[in-house]
């Protein structure tokens, strides 16, 4: 049987509008192009996510969106298609960066200090592209633990809920909440120079 190109594009664009699970769903029953949905969805921000957790190492984290992906593939029967994708995703990728900093023998000691509220979430956001503000929290960002640097990104970057989060990172949703509550609280006293008006957030309603 002669099969069209017409046709076969109408499975591929029928692909792209499965959902993420909808796609794990044909991964576990071995469609590699599935896969490659998937890639073409999360490889850019699995890679940003990446070279933040590594301290800007371009290339190392290139290295790790190939060996997740792997991961992924191989570990395709683990996931439960009751669940969603992004959280059991970024959980692989939170695994591998923690098993890399043990294979480095890497130690982060995030300072501990009483920082009083200085700068506002808001302030945070709306300055996330500003070349100056971008460096000065890559900088505070490497002084933050493994953990916490994860879970600013996870929530500030990826947009991900609390909830999500605590699946990520296999803690009660109330620990993710109040370490994130401190993590602002560091990086507010040191990216204060960036927030002029000096805003106090209660940010509790926030997260």
């Amino acid at each position: 049987m002669q099969i069209s190109r017409a046709w076969l594009d109408r499975i591929s664009a029928a692909k792209k509008r499965a959902n993420d699970e909808q796609l794990m769903r044909q991964i576990k029953r071995g469609d590699r192009q599935a896969l490659g949905i998937l890639y073409e969805r999360y490889n850019q921000r699995l890679y940003r996510y990446l070279m933040r957790m590594m301290g800007g190492n371009t290339e190392q984290a290139a290295d790790l969106v190939q060996d997740i992906f792997i991961t992924v593939l191989d570990n395709a029967q683990q996931f439960h298609e009751d669940r969603l994708f992004a959280p059991w995703f970024f959980r692989i990728a939170h695994n591998r960066c923690k098993n890399e900093y043990r294979f480095m023998n890497y130690r982060n000691h995030a300072t501990t200090n009483d920082y009083h509220l200085s700068l506002s979430e808001e302030t945070i956001l709306n300055h996330i592209e500003e070349s100056d503000f971008r460096k000065a929290l890559e900088s505070a960002l490497m002084h933050l633990s493994l953990e916490k640097r994860s879970m600013f990104l996870l929530r500030f970057e990826e947009h991900l809920t609390l909830k999500d989060i605590a699946k990520i990172l296999n803690l009660p949703m109330g620990t993710v909440k109040s370490r994130l509550h401190y993590t602002l609280k560091q990086l507010r006293k040191q990216l204060q120079a960036f927030n002029p008006s000096n805003k106090e957030v209660n940010y509790d309603k926030n997260m």
